[in-house]
């Protein structure tokens, strides 16, 4: 039967080929180029994925190609191969994963784009060389003009995944994803080496190297050898550190390269094969025994299948008796739980590690009857009643290939999910070392958790579930219905139709909390009368509720869970963290930060005198509005607190219309409220009121608000922190005599956002602010207050302003703008009047150009206020903090500028006298300068004796530390007096003198501590000297030597003067180190000897950043840091005033002595402020 079918042509390049002649002649074969033929295969001719002006321009290709050949037989066909004697080359399919973006792209424009002239038909072969998602982005571009199409396709593919920080972040993950690979192994050894290096050359291409050597990095990948190797490695890092160097990626790489190469070795295989005939092979990182890689695998005992035994569903579901029995009678090790050993004989070594049992056997075989334990629900109770279903439903337990088969229980009782240990190994999950507390209506319970995400599916797969998270438990207390249960239960007649799933298998594998909102979904139900049982249909499937069957005895289980933080630990970290004085300053920006700038800066644009940031989306987020309703009832809870107070209605009201009359919010276009429109996002807001100033109303919108586990702000990335430092902004505010304050009016309001991100900033109100009507749709045109990303963007557009609009401003101008704003507040300091003036003048004129306006203007100087255009004139006290800062403060800071001094305020709050409640008020202590940082060392000291007390965190304290709270209580409430000068130079007339920088260090068994004072010289007058900055640190709870923490202070105390410099770059001519310890400056000194890795290392920073001759002694009494080591008592509050560090020794300076010679004493001091 003749064949009428007609060939179809592929869209791809023709594979132009040289038939050999007999006589050995090369001859090109001639392609057919009808049109027509592209339809030839198909049936139905609608059926054809392009269409006929296509189909033209690629038969046109064809022939041009044809004729080129025939035209010029001497030049090399046109194909995927260079040559006859190369082998073809098939050019592959993009799908849209990012990680093969750059890979496909330069295929095509090499096999392609290189090739093929016509842009049209550039299009096509790009269109059909992608699939999936990727050629959904681009197949409407085939509708537009060719060129135009052509590169507007190349520039989606791009946007959508040929971003860079997507790229660098799923090259990285991907080295992660190695469930269950046996790293002892050298080919998997190799193809991780293989692929790390792959990854670093993408990484470094895109210039992403910071990601590749962070600690994080490399400590996940040494995470995943086996630990024989990790030691290898620390060996390996050990020797990079004695040369002065950091483990890198490469260098991970390499010493990985280096041991798949030794372990591939004929001698290296020979030393890693099993031993006595053994055939067992272990890792010890992953924990898991390996099946032995003989051609012959043992099968199992119990099945009889091809698996290993802890593997088996049939041997999970035995008790643990059982399982004893069945090791016992098949000569199976208790330890390894294999046959052709003794438990003696095992290599495995391994111990049991529930609930720290440490016993030689394995977990499954693990009995609750080796160490008692607290029940993580209610004992049993015997009790004569009907058996009562409590929601169980058959699932599936789904990780990779794994599968497990038993009940799950439905307990909304519980805030935190558990899972069964046994179902770990067979999964293939890892436990997580963090622990929680869980609290049970029996007590209280530390455990561990998985974080390893696993799913949960219905017993027919049609629906199922995520699991982020859960608690680990050895056993879950419940019952499924008994076979005459689930028979009664269709006895009634609202039950009959539900079908109720029951397995062999009676085993809880998993308790479902409600930290998995969508598995307690009610999807349908069946009710009943009252006291009967009544059916709920979940994602999961159907389960029962109530009473079953006739009265017998069982169980009673009450299922009652709930998670806390572990706040013992968590303090002593806190503790701990402050004791770890070698750090970097240097700020790392992270993948989310640059993806985040990346978008900004890509986006942002000047319009109508106010710039336009975009949001910085976390992809390409779908927001259909779903969550309407819920926002609805808040705003309904809202209306119910208005209408109960009248004030604040009429505060609240005034600042919603107030935003719509400055153009930060408007009305929803009518076209955009259909439910089609994208994105679509509604924002709950509230009240949000200052202590110090209750008259002014802030109306805040809840960004963190979550609608089916999601928020709007976990949807877009934070950015990085931009601002500069608060302690360096303060410092140079202190700089010079004429101190000026101001803050930018409704700085997140100034920065616009675009129209087509407005939609997700949606929020309910009344029409005219009258409640008796309907809500209507509004959204914010501006970045609101309580998104994540307000402060990057607005910070984002005011250092742009000073970038774009610099010309014809002074450099000092320009610069205040990016080093002394701390968000909306301006703090800077100057020597004379005239350039203050100029200041005020030049900075409104630069901030008025890019839309944003400064307020509340605050001099120290008379003659600067009189030309100040908005004078703050109802207080002379300015708060040291963001004035969008709503944050309640036990203690802060204010600047008196009518006297020119600090103040300080101590408003402590009622709270319990417990350790929860003396947390909160030293939590929120407020001293960024460290000004009177020894008072509150003593909170700090008396809460780390409340945390080595073991007190409960509700628990009353015991009488002695309720009297050393109320005494320091009583203590903080005096600080109102304490004053200390704002100005380092106080001269106007004079601004030139000369500046030394003294810093004291000093260490006790409590604390240690260092303090930094400025000594000013004028040509006529007596030096003065002001307190600038001081650090006060708890002592770790671990016991320290004096010597060491003396050396930590020494090294706090460089720390301190590095900030100093940083801050005020060549203002000080001097700068001298005191401390009051003899073994410190023999470290110091002493550049010969070598020291244990602790001492080495801090001295390693005080030789990097200081030099031995700016190191002297001075007495213990006589040691200003002494304060900061040891706290402050009432006594010395009264000395706060002075403010003056006066030196008897005129000549102290000159004789300030370095540690060759180590004079006994160097100076004497009078009127310390923190000295009587």
């Amino acid at each position: 039967m003749p064949n009428n079918r007609r060939r179809k042509l592929s869209p791809r390049l023709v594979d132009v080929k040289r038939d050999e002649q007999k006589d050995g002649s090369p001859q090109s074969r001639q392609v057919p180029s009808d049109a027509s033929m592209c339809h030839g295969s198909y049936s139905n001719r609608d059926d054809c994925n392009y269409s006929e002006s296509s189909c033209d321009i690629m038969a046109d290709g064809i022939e041009n190609l044809n004729l080129d050949l025939k035209q010029a037989k001497s030049v090399r066909p046109t194909a995927f191969f260079i040559g006859p004697e190369l082998p073809k080359v098939e050019l592959s399919y993009f799908d849209g994963q990012p990680r093969g973006y750059w890979k496909f792209l330069r295929e095509f424009e090499t096999y392609v784009e290189s090739r093929v002239k016509d842009d049209g038909q550039r299009l096509l072969y790009l269109i059909h060389y992608c699939k999936g998602k990727a050629k959904t982005a681009i197949e409407g571009c085939v509708m537009l003009e060719a060129s135009f199409g052509y590169k507007k396709a190349k520039e989606i593919l791009k946007r959508l995944f040929g971003q860079a920080h997507v790229i660098a972040r799923e090259t990285l993950e991907d080295l992660f994803k190695t469930t269950n690979v046996d790293y002892s192994d050298p080919e998997q050894l190799t193809n991780l080496a293989i692929r790390m290096e792959n990854c670093s050359m993408v990484l470094k291409q895109m210039k992403y190297t910071a990601d590749l050597n962070s600690l994080i990095t490399l400590e996940r990948i040494v995470g995943l050898l086996p630990q024989v190797m990790q030691a290898q490695w620390a060996d390996w890092v050990d020797e990079l550190t004695e040369d002065n160097r950091e483990p890198t990626f490469d260098e991970l790489t390499q010493f990985i390269a280096f041991r798949a190469r030794v372990a591939s070795s004929r001698f290296g295989r020979l030393a890693n094969r099993p031993r006595k005939g053994h055939n067992l092979k272990t890792n010890c990182h992953l924990q898991l025994e390996r099946e032995n890689n003989s051609k012959e695998k043992a099968k199992c005992s119990v099945c009889s299948l091809d698996h290993a035994i802890y593997k088996c569903p049939k041997f999970l579901a035995l008790t643990v008796q059982e399982r004893w029995s069945h090791a016992k009678v098949n000569g199976i090790c208790f330890v390894c739980l294999r046959q052709g050993h003794k438990v003696n004989e095992c290599k495995l070594e391994k111990r049991c590690n529930v609930n720290s049992c440490e016993k030689k056997h394995h977990s499954l075989l693990h009995s609750e009857s080796d160490k008692p334990g607290i029940p993580n629900c209610c004992g049993f109770t015997k009790s004569l009643s009907s058996q009562v279903c409590l929601g169980m439903i058959p699932v599936r337990l789904v990780l990779g290939n794994a599968e497990m088969v038993g009940y799950a229980l439905l307990d909304n009782g519980s805030d935190v999910t558990l899972i069964k240990s046994s179902c770990l190994r067979y999964l293939g999950l890892k436990e997580d070392r963090a622990s929680v507390v869980v609290e049970t209506v029996s007590g209280n319970r530390t455990m561990t958790v998985t974080k390893t995400p696993f799913e949960v599916y219905s017993l027919d797969r049609s629906e199922h579930v995520t699991i982020e998270g859960a608690l680990i438990v050895a056993d879950i207390p419940g019952h499924k219905p008994t076979r005459s249960a689930v028979n009664n239960l269709v006895k009634w007649p609202h039950l009959r139709d539900v079908p109720i799933g029951n397995l062999d298998s009676e085993e809880v594998l998993l308790l479902i909390g409600c930290d998995v909102p969508e598995a307690h979904w009610v999807l349908d139900q069946r009710l009943g009368g009252r006291k009967g049982p009544y059916a709920v249909k979940t994602l999961l499937g159907w389960t029962v509720f109530g009473p079953a069957s006739y009265p017998e005895y069982r169980k009673r289980v009450v299922n009652h869970t709930s998670k806390i933080q572990a706040l013992e630990n968590e303090i002593r970290k806190l503790y701990d963290v402050e004791f770890s004085d070698v750090y970097s300053n240097d700020k790392s920006v992270s993948i989310e930060d640059k993806a985040a700038i990346s978008i900004v800066e890509g986006g942002t644009r000047f319009e109508n005198g106010h710039f336009v940031v975009p949001i910085p989306w976390k992809g390409n987020p779908d927001m259909k509005g779903g969550n309407y309703e819920v926002v609805n009832s808040r705003l309904q809870s809202l209306k119910r607190r208005l209408l109960k107070d009248d004030i604040l209605y009429i505060k609240y009201t005034k600042g919603i219309e107030s935003n719509f009359i400055k153009g930060y919010a408007e009305k929803v276009p009518e076209i955009q409220v259909q439910p089609s429109y994208r994105p679509r996002w509604y924002l709950p807001h509230h009240a949000v009121l200052n202590p110090k100033k209750p008259e002014k109303l802030r109306v805040v919108f809840d960004c963190a608000a979550k609608f089916a586990g999601v928020s709007l702000n976990d949807m877009i990335y934070q950015g990085p922190d931009t601002t500069a430092e608060l302690v360096c902004i303060l410092l140079r505010f202190r700089k010079e005599a004429v101190a000026i304050s101001a803050d930018v009016e409704e700085m997140f309001m100034q920065v616009k956002v675009p129209e087509s991100d407005r939609g997700a900033l949606r929020f309910l109100w009344w029409q005219e602010g009258d409640m008796a009507r309907e809500p209507s749709e509004f959204q914010m045109t501006s970045h609101p207050f309580g998104a994540t990303s307000s402060p990057f963007c607005a910070n984002f557009a005011l250092n742009k302003t000073a970038q774009i609009f610099s010309d014809g401003y002074d450099g000092y101008v320009v610069d205040a703008v990016k080093n002394n704003f701390y968000v909306d507040d301006c703090f800077v300091s100057f020597p004379t009047c005239d350039q203050a003036k100029s200041f005020v003048k030049q900075i409104s004129e630069l901030l008025c150009r890019g839309g944003f306006k400064l307020k509340k203007w605050v001099t120290n100087s008379e003659e600067v206020r009189t030309i100040l255009p908005d004078v703050c004139k109802e207080e002379s006290l300015i708060e040291m903090s963001a004035s969008y800062d709503t944050t309640h403060r036990t203690l802060g800071v204010e600047w008196d500028f009518k006297r020119d001094v600090f103040k300080f305020y101590f408003d402590a709050p009622e709270r319990p006298l417990t350790r929860r409640g003396i947390l909160s008020i030293v939590s929120s202590l407020f001293d960024p300068l460290g000004l009177i940082a020894p008072v509150c060392l003593t909170a700090k000291v008396l809460l780390q004796k409340l945390c080595k007390s073991q007190l409960g965190w509700d628990q009353p304290l015991n009488e002695p530390y309720v009297s050393a709270w109320l005494n320091w209580v009583n203590f903080m409430r005096q600080i109102g007096h304490v004053t200390v000068d704002r100005g380092i130079k106080k001269r106007i007339d004079e601004p030139d003198a000369e500046v030394e920088l003294h810093l004291f260090s000093d260490a006790s068994e409590i604390g240690y501590g260092a303090v930094a004072y400025a000594r000013v010289s004028y040509l006529k007058e007596q030096p003065y000297c002001i307190l600038l900055y001081s650090k006060s640190r708890v002592a770790p709870i671990k016991q320290i030597t004096i010597p060491r923490l003396e050396m930590a202070a020494a090294v706090l105390s460089v720390r301190l003067s590095e900030v100093l410099r940083r801050s005020l770059p060549n203002f000080f001519c001097k700068v001298n180190f005191h401390t009051d310890s003899m073994v410190v400056l023999y470290y110091i000194k002493n550049i010969e000897n070598r020291y244990s890795t602790y001492i080495a290392n801090r001295l390693a920073i005080v030789h990097q950043y200081t030099k031995i001759e700016q190191w002297s002694y001075v007495r213990s009494s006589q040691n200003p840091a002494d304060w900061t080591s040891r706290g402050i008592q009432k006594c010395q509050i009264l000395s706060f005033g002075s403010n003056v560090l006066l030196y008897c020794m005129a000549n102290f300076v000159q004789q300030s002595l370095t540690v060759r010679n180590l004079l006994l004493t160097i100076l004497s001091l009078e009127k310390l402020p923190w000295l009587t």
